[in-house]
């Protein structure tokens, strides 16, 4: 055998010890990557579950890794209680608190005052349900603070849901 001869031969050798295979080397394609499988939905997304829903006004700038939306159980009357379901949308998982703030005309149980949601999951949907009793007709507004603990930080946020009580102005 000849020098160039052995030399060539090295030449396959190393690349076939660097897991490649020969017509790879010569050729100069790299190795093809493996795929990786798709991942399948799991199921309907958070906001396609909470698509009727409203979102709660955002109140400042901060800023907290979640939303709040809210829907109203029915048509708001001065003297009777009022359903309000509540829907937290994390977007980091962590711990939540949600204090329902009285208001003038709003009459809310103290019992209800502040709702926990402890282990919240990225991307899942938080129902709670409060009720609250108008006092008098027009439009309300209840007041929220959402606080969100996660990766060892605590975010806030006020929210406000505007509630019509009472028949709308005529046009």
């Amino acid at each position: 055998m000849t020098k160039p001869s052995i030399l060539v031969l090295c030449s396959v050798l190393l690349a076939v010890g660097c897991n490649r295979d020969a017509a790879h080397f010569m050729t100069g394609k790299p190795a093809a990557a493996p795929k990786a499988a798709p991942v399948a939905p799991k199921g309907p997304s958070a906001e396609q579950q909470t698509a009727g829903m409203t979102a709660a006004v955002a109140l400042g700038k901060a800023t907290v890794p979640a939303g709040l939306k809210f829907e109203l159980g029915g048509r708001p009357k001065a003297g009777q209680a009022l359903d309000i379901t509540l829907a937290l949308l994390p977007k980091v998982p962590g711990d939540a608190t949600i204090q329902i703030n009285q208001s003038d005309g709003l009459e809310v149980p103290k019992a209800l005052s502040e709702l926990s949601l402890p282990a919240l999951e990225e991307g899942g949907v938080y129902r709670q349900t409060i009720s609250v009793t108008p006092s008098k007709e027009g439009v309300l507004l209840l007041g929220l603070n959402l606080t969100l603990k996660h990766d060892e930080i605590e975010e806030s946020r006020g929210y406000s849901v505007p509630i019509l009580v009472g028949e709308p102005p005529a046009k």
